[in-house]
């Protein structure tokens, strides 16, 4: 197992808005006088801004969700986890969480990016989720508090996630950060597509 040690900020977007997503996350940063680069494979749904420096708690702190057009989710302290062994996710996961973070959480979100080629873990995470979630529970990560950090783990793969946090308050509440509405008994499927993608351009593109 292999993980990045320098924190990341981890941006969802929508596919095929990863380049203005980058220059949005350029232009925020570049404003607080911070330094670095950005890591956007166009369709891949998501960005990462990587600091030259030690500026994570910085970057957690000044930045505002609500000021972002492109990004569906912004993730702070994102560390890179990679080549996790096919018998055990778990622990190496569970390792990265107690050596980057010194805070419990009041929740779980697993996701990954809203790209047909990520729709394709759909099956890893029915298996997976339930298991992980409650080793996080078990592990004493959880603080049972809503105001607590949101705990983000964004698979790229089966064995490759980027795991992070948000703040409630200055994130998106919703998994994945894309509105999902339920469809009303008796109502016409079209209209409620309509009204979903009205929300979504809304509140986030």
């Amino acid at each position: 197992m292999k993980s990045r040690t320098a924190p990341a900020t981890l941006l969802y977007c929508r596919p095929g808005f990863e380049r203005e997503c980058a220059q949005e996350i350029t232009d925020a940063v570049a404003a607080l006088g911070i330094s670095g680069f950005v890591k956007a494979r166009e369709g891949s749904g998501f960005a990462v801004f990587i600091p030259h420096e030690p500026a994570a708690s910085r970057m957690r702190r000044e930045l505002r969700f609500v000021d972002f057009v492109f990004a569906r989710q912004v993730v702070h302290d994102a560390i890179l986890v990679e080549a996790m062994p096919t018998g055990d996710r778990i622990t190496p996961l569970l390792a990265c969480i107690r050596e980057n973070f010194d805070r419990r959480f009041g929740e779980v979100l697993l996701e990954t990016a809203d790209t047909n080629e990520a729709k394709e873990l759909s099956g890893f995470l029915k298996k997976f989720g339930p298991a992980f979630e409650s080793a996080v529970a078990n592990a004493g990560l959880l603080a049972g508090d809503a105001s607590a950090p949101r705990l983000h783990v964004f698979l790229l793969s089966s064995a490759a996630a980027w795991v992070g946090a948000s703040d409630p308050g200055n994130d998106s509440p919703w998994h994945m950060g894309i509105p999902r509405l339920k469809l009303p008994r008796g109502a016409p499927s079209r209209s409620t597509q309509k009204l979903a993608e009205a929300l979504s351009v809304f509140f986030k593109r």
